[in-house]
């Protein structure tokens, strides 16, 4: 489906681009689900799945899940610095409605990862 539409030679952006969203649709998920429990709600399937993997360590828990996120699409080859800053400022933003201790550990993650640069790997445009 994708090779038939793509000109020769951007199949793999496209794929690097598909991937790019996945990861980060999983750690808006992740950001998504360390606000609602640090906030007391407990009614999404996957926040009850990250409190049952965890426990009361679902902080570290999901820090660690989002930091591994970041870190493969940071390592994608081909995604556009302009759509990486807007990944990472929409997660900024998202995760203010956080708890003040799980919104300064999302934002020492999301700062590993301004500018395109992980901790352990250099985002290649």
């Amino acid at each position: 489906c994708i090779r038939d539409s793509c000109p020769a030679g951007r199949v793999g952006l496209v794929g690097s681009l598909r991937e790019f969203g996945l990861r980060l649709g999983a750690a808006y998920q992740v950001v998504d689900d360390l606000t609602d429990l640090s906030s007391g709600v407990t009614d999404s399937g996957s926040a009850m799945l990250l409190l049952r993997e965890a426990g009361s360590g679902y902080v570290e828990h999901g820090v660690r899940l989002l930091r591994q996120l970041l870190s493969e699409a940071c390592a994608l080859e081909g995604v556009p610095e302009e759509l990486w800053a807007v990944g990472i400022g929409t997660l900024r933003i998202f995760s203010m409605e956080a708890a003040e201790r799980v919104r300064e550990r999302v934002g020492e993650v999301l700062r590993e990862f301004e500018g395109g640069s992980g901790t352990s790997t250099q985002r290649v445009v």
